[in-house]
């Protein structure tokens, strides 16, 4: 098994980041500015390529971080950015605090991404996803993903456990513009 992080063609997870289509460019002109004009498009910058009959996505200057993307549903013009793999470092393996120690740390108005299953409780500081983006954690032994978008303010937990197969999320440096999805707004494209 390849474990280069090659993206999720059929499970791919979009979180809601960016702005929505805005509104008309002059009161005179009836066209409108879409996300997919005003972010850099990824296939118009170089970021696609092919290497033995196969297609790949830029992920970095070591040629061992490019993202396979030959199975792919996705539209290549769809993509912005392209800066390259875990811009953001995603946490692997997160360490906790009690109680008692968040509360010397954190001020009264620090804001917290909350998880519960069962007795299990987490409590991801958006301060550290701000850093972060992404923590890969076990919950009650559930594998769990806690992302968050600094610029949509949006914060969500995902299971890791996708038909059968447990995988580690990181972000891939692109976002993805469907107009058909999240009311056309860019969206993460993260890595598994």
């Amino acid at each position: 098994m390849k474990y280069y992080m090659c993206i999720l063609s059929l499970s791919l997870i979009l979180i809601s980041c960016g702005d929505k289509s805005s509104t008309s460019e002059s009161e005179n002109n009836d066209s409108q500015v879409t996300p997919q004009s005003k972010r850099p498009l990824a296939h118009e910058n170089g970021k696609f390529f092919e290497k033995n009959g196969r297609k790949f996505m830029y992920g970095g200057k070591d040629s061992s971080e490019h993202f396979d993307i030959s199975n792919t549903i996705l539209k290549d013009e769809q993509y912005h950015y392209g800066i390259g793999r875990e811009g953001f470092m995603a946490l692997t393996t997160p360490e906790f605090i009690n109680m008692s120690e968040a509360d010397e740390i954190y001020p009264d108005t620090a804001r917290f991404l909350l998880l519960q299953i069962n007795g299990d409780i987490r409590a991801y500081g958006i301060d550290l996803l701000t850093k972060h983006e992404v923590v890969n954690d076990i919950v009650d032994g559930k594998p769990v993903m806690a992302a968050y978008c600094i610029l949509a303010d949006l914060g969500a937990i995902y299971d890791r456990v996708i038909d059968g197969r447990e995988y580690t999320f990181a972000l891939s440096g692109y976002t993805y513009f469907d107009p058909e999805v999240w009311d056309g707004m860019d969206g993460f494209v993260f890595l598994g």
